[in-house]
């Protein structure tokens, strides 16, 4: 598929290989991150591939302003088409700047994130929103009273930087109690 792409577009593609390859992503690993690099440029053409196929005009989403956003990016301008992003305060968003001008939409996890942004590519400013993550604690009342069951809802990947070795914890805690 990359050989296919590099091919049919090959401005495009050797344009934005380098550009992946060679800019700069703040307070990382070089060598590292210029590997990742180039894993999502090499699923852009994936994206643009599968995406190709389906029916109708293609707009593609990133969950994360880092690589995913970069893969989404590479793939809209293969295929012309458009694409957002959701930003959840990223610390190494390489080519946030032109990810921000391209997207039709910006996504902000909180007014923080979006400031963030806007010093960022401060043209952007009408194009993010925030869209707060998480559920309406009304949703969920509170239930008063000894003995009465209640729920712990906890919504997050399984990885260590979530912090769900403190809720089992607590809940080890409360048990005890």
């Amino acid at each position: 598929v990359n050989l296919h792409y590099a091919l049919r577009y090959a401005g495009k593609y050797f344009r934005w290989l380098w550009r992946c390859l060679a800019s700069p992503y703040p307070n990382a690993d070089g060598w590292r991150q210029r590997g990742q690099s180039l894993l999502q440029f090499l699923r852009a053409a994936l994206l643009a591939e599968n995406f190709k196929a389906e029916p109708g005009q293609p707009s593609l989403h990133a969950q994360f302003a880092d690589g995913a956003a970069t893969s989404a990016m590479i793939a809209a301008d293969y295929l012309q088409a458009p694409f957002s992003f959701y930003s959840h305060t990223s610390f190494n968003t390489q080519l946030l700047a032109e990810k921000l001008r391209r997207a039709d939409i910006v996504m902000a996890i909180s007014e923080y994130d979006r400031n963030l942004l806007i010093d960022a590519y401060p043209s952007a400013v009408e194009k993010i929103k925030v869209v707060h993550c998480g559920v309406s604690p009304s949703q969920w009342p509170l239930r008063t009273g000894r003995g009465t069951p209640g729920r712990i809802l906890s919504v997050g990947s399984l990885i260590e930087k979530k912090g769900h070795i403190h809720l089992l914890k607590a809940c080890r805690h409360l048990k005890d109690k």
